[in-house]
Parts: C-alpha cells; structure tokens; sequence
C-alpha cells in the first residue's frame, strides 16, 4: 500500500499504511497511518495524556503502532508479552530504539513478574483467559484491548472489574475513523455519534 501514494513519515516508518487519500488537483494520492492517532485519540478521551510504563501484549503491524503511540505520550519502557520472543525483537527493537523506547520481553498468555505500568494494550485477536486478563488488568491503571472481534473480551471485563480505564477495538475504529473524516474531507466530527452507534450494533 504504501506504494500506492506518497506516504506520510509515519507510515514509513511504521512500515504500515491503512488509509489512502486520493490525489486532488496538484496534491499527489497520499498514504496515512491513523492506527496511531486513533490510540492517542482514544487514550486522551479517556484522560490518559501521558504514561511512562506500558505492557504491549502482541508484535504485529497493530503493536508496532501502539509503540509508536506509546512513545508519543511520553512511554520510555515497555514490556512486550509475545509468542515469540526472536519475531517480537525483529519487529519491534529497532522501531523502539528509534523512538528511544526500552524494550523488555515475556511471554504471551502469562502474567509477568513485573512492576505496575501506566497502560496495557493489547493487539492479540485471540481471547486472553480469563484468569490472565484479570492477572494484567491488576499491573496497570488503564487498559486497551485494541480488537473488536470478540467484545467484551476478557481484557474489557477484567478492566471494568479492577475499576481502571477500559476501551477496546471499537475505541481504537472510532478514533482511526475520526481522522480520516478529516483526510478525506477536511471536516472534523465529533467522536460520540461514532461511538454510539458502533457500541450499539455490538449489543
């Protein structure tokens, strides 16, 4: 995709692109990442504005920009929980140590042994248990289980439970979708209508 357009810094270097805005008079098509806008949207709507610490449960695209996210609000050490330890590194140590992040590593599917962080996001499309969700959901103050496929996962109801900031997959639509009502026509909108209607096509 990001060879569809002329591609923002930050696509490129999230290696990522989810958004393609068609060229308009001398204005070249253009390729955007709005997967980080709409984590930082979200976690700011929720009063989350900065952080220090954070979990990252995953290594895919979705985790590289939750990094990328992280690190803008201000993230310098975070824990990566994932199947692979050697994939995680390849994925996301040099992205980190651009953004001057320091990466440790655990395993996915197991509570780490770790000190409290600021925010836990989780990229995993497969459901947490529900004894690990609620083992996570107790080392940190806000939690964002970026899927939608299965809400409300374990994550959104451990979150709930243990009193914390809670958003999910729908948070992180929502937010990707308010920026690019504003790529593609200049117009800003409000993120409630979107939120509504979303949550209430879930149930």
């Amino acid at each position: 995709m990001l060879a569809l357009g002329e591609a923002s810094e930050r696509a490129r270097l999230l290696d990522s692109g989810n958004t393609f805005v068609f060229a308009r008079g001398d204005e070249p098509a253009r390729v955007e990442n709005t997967d980080v806008t709409g984590l930082i949207g979200a976690l700011g709507r929720a009063g989350v504005r900065e952080a220090s610490s954070a979990i990252v449960l995953g290594n895919g695209a979705t985790a590289r920009s939750a990094l990328f996210s992280l690190a803008d609000l201000g993230v310098t050490d975070a824990l990566i929980l994932a199947r692979s330890e050697a994939n995680a590194r390849a994925s996301l140590a040099g992205l980190a140590e651009r953004l001057g992040v320091r990466l440790q590593y655990g395993v996915w599917g197991e509570i780490p042994d770790a000190d409290a962080v600021d925010v836990l996001v989780s990229t995993v499309s497969a459901p947490l248990p529900e004894a690990t969700a609620a083992g996570l959901a107790r080392l940190t103050g806000a939690a964002f289980d970026a899927t939608y496929n299965h809400y409300p996962t374990a994550l959104d109801r451990a979150a709930r439970a243990a009193g914390i900031v809670q958003l999910s997959g729908i948070d992180l639509l929502v937010g990707q979708a308010l920026d690019q009502i504003r790529l593609f026509t200049g117009l800003e909108c409000p993120p409630e209508p979107l939120l509504d209607a979303a949550y209430a096509a879930l149930g």
